[in-house]
């Protein structure tokens, strides 16, 4: 009996383990099967585009189990297109970790990278990707809107060309060919390849979007409102076509702008200059006008005003072409109350080259003003000036320029300048820095209150930076230079003497399309007397913007 009684005890442990396990095993199976359900749920919602359904479905799975690498990366990417990229970059790690070289997490992870503008980063990320597989076309993809959307513009269309040597009507990889010509200021062949791009994919939104903008910046205004007109009935409520309408709508708005500048120097001329301008864009034509008070005092107190009208209209012909007109005219009171009339004026055009390359060619009639001396001389200035500028390589620019000006008392300037700046973009601000060699020369010495030396060169190192805040509706700039300079004057070399110089800008918007400007200067470039001189100067302006709506 003892014996049967140990069996069945030993029986009925047995059957209780079998039941233990049963059970566990049937739990666990049951979560696996609620889990597959919540995952093939939320995967039913990506699909559908019910993303924030999907991504707590995704949660879920995840809370019930963190390794889950399809959940990791599905996450991941709707976190990235909330544009929460390190969330979204710290779940692409954690797949990674899972299984290194995923190649989804890999591409993934690289776009997030660039989404967040860690260009470095995500450059380094597509690289790696084309280094283990040349031909993958996502990867090249992203390494060239990288580099594009990093200011690379030259590089980055290398990247884009490879794809279309592989496939002529590779709609993705001509929108960008184009891009980078239109962001780099190529107009022209910016819009046969967003033609092109139209070609591969009849209706593709951001290539027509680039030509309304092309048709913009090249002045057709009337163009760009037509085309962006059929894109707002075809694309209802979409940003990129909402920002469009916007820009339009400025460019053909009226803008005001009230200043105050101030500037005095150490040799104890004070001018004040309160300012009013207005202007608005219709067609291919830009119309502007002011009306101006320089106000002039020295340091014996003795006092002269030029006060001047104008108008100002510019007319785009084409992409390339821009001609500007400007008439006006000054009335001249000087220091002994004597008063005078003289109209001013003069005309620009612009030619627009390849890769952002330009001419310009400006011929101009002014008074000269600065001091009560230069103004009771009544001297008129006639100039002549060519500037050509562009880009040699991605980052760098330059700008040669040349001119001769006669001035109404027999006396004639000659002067060029040339300059190479190095460029890049730390983060939001864009910074230049570089060399400017400036050099003049006039006919004669004559004592008329103006500086006019001979031999004049001045050796710059310059360096400006800027940038925009609160979504490019305000900006700020800093600008320093050093270098030194040497002329004759009065028969007395000057040489090597120091320049020192710098500004400041700041615009801070107010709403309702209005920015309150401010500025301020300091230099002792001798632009304006010989060794020794120092200005100083500061401005408030307040301009307006209409909605043009």
């Amino acid at each position: 009996m003892y014996l049967v009684r140990i069996a069945l005890a030993r029986r009925r442990r047995f059957q209780r383990q079998v039941l233990r396990w049963a059970f566990a095993v049937s739990v666990a199976v049951a979560a696996c099967l609620a889990q597959a359900g919540s995952l093939e749920e939320a995967d039913r919602a990506f699909a559908q585009g019910d993303h924030l359904r999907a991504l707590a479905l995704y949660e879920q799975v995840l809370q019930e189990d963190p390794t889950n690498l399809h959940a990791l990366v599905r996450s991941a990417k709707l976190l990235s297109w909330q544009q929460r990229f390190g969330e979204a970059l710290e779940r692409y790690a954690r797949a990674l970790e899972l299984q290194p070289g995923h190649a989804e997490a890999s591409l993934e992870r690289a776009k997030v990278l660039a989404w967040a503008r860690r260009f470095d980063e995500a450059r380094a990320a597509f690289e790696a990707l084309l280094l283990r597989e040349p031909s993958d076309r996502e990867a090249r993809l992203g390494l060239a809107r990288t580099l594009s959307w990093s200011g690379r513009q030259e590089e980055a269309r290398r990247q884009y060309a490879e794809l279309v040597k592989a496939n002529p009507r590779d709609a993705e990889a001509l929108l960008g060919v184009a891009q980078t010509f239109a962001w780099s200021g190529a107009l022209e062949p910016a819009r046969d390849y967003y033609e092109r791009a139209l070609e591969a994919r009849p209706g593709m939104k951001e290539a027509e979007v680039g030509l309304a903008y092309l048709d913009l910046w090249g002045g057709d205004r009337a163009s760009a409102a037509r085309r962006t007109r059929g894109l707002a009935a075809r694309f209802p409520g979409d940003r990129d076509v909402q920002e469009l309408e916007q820009a339009i709508a400025r460019a053909r708005a009226f803008w005001y702008r009230a200043s105050f500048d101030r500037l005095d120097d150490s040799e104890g001329n004070e001018i004040s200059l309160p300012r009013f301008e207005w202007g608005v864009g219709r067609g291919r034509a830009e119309w502007r006008a002011g009306a101006s008070r320089w106000d002039m005092e020295d340091a014996l107190r003795r006092d002269a005003k030029v006060d001047g009208l104008y108008g100002i209209l510019g007319a785009h012909a084409g992409t390339r072409h821009y001609l500007e007109a400007r008439l006006g005219v000054d009335r001249r009171e000087k220091t002994t109350g004597e008063e005078d009339r003289g109209l001013v004026g003069g005309l620009t055009y612009r030619l627009g080259r390849v890769e952002g390359w330009h001419t310009r060619l400006a011929a101009q009639r002014d008074t000269l003003r600065y001091s009560t001396q230069i103004l009771d001389a009544g001297i008129v200035v006639d100039s002549f000036e060519a500037v050509l500028a562009g880009r040699p390589a991605p980052r760098w620019r330059i700008e040669i320029a040349a001119g001769v000006a006669d001035f109404s008392d027999d006396n004639r300037r000659r002067a060029a300048h040339a300059g190479a700046w190095h460029a890049w973009r730390p983060g939001t601000a864009h910074v230049e820095v570089g060399y400017l060699a400036r050099a003049l020369d006039f006919d004669r010495d004559l004592a008329n209150g103006y500086f006019d030396p001979q031999d004049f060169l001045a050796q710059l190192l310059q360096a400006r930076a800027h940038g925009a805040f609160r979504q490019g509706r305000g900006y700020w700039e800093l600008v320093l230079e050093v270098g030194l300079q040497s002329f004759t004057l009065s028969g007395v070399e000057v040489d090597r003497d120091r320049v020192l110089g710098g500004r400041a800008a700041l615009g801070v918007p107010l709403g309702g399309g209005a920015v309150l400007e401010f500025r301020a200067g300091r230099t002792d470039f001798a632009l304006q007397s010989a060794a020794g001189f120092e200005s100083r100067e500061f401005g408030l302006g307040l301009r307006w913007q209409g909605s043009g709506r």
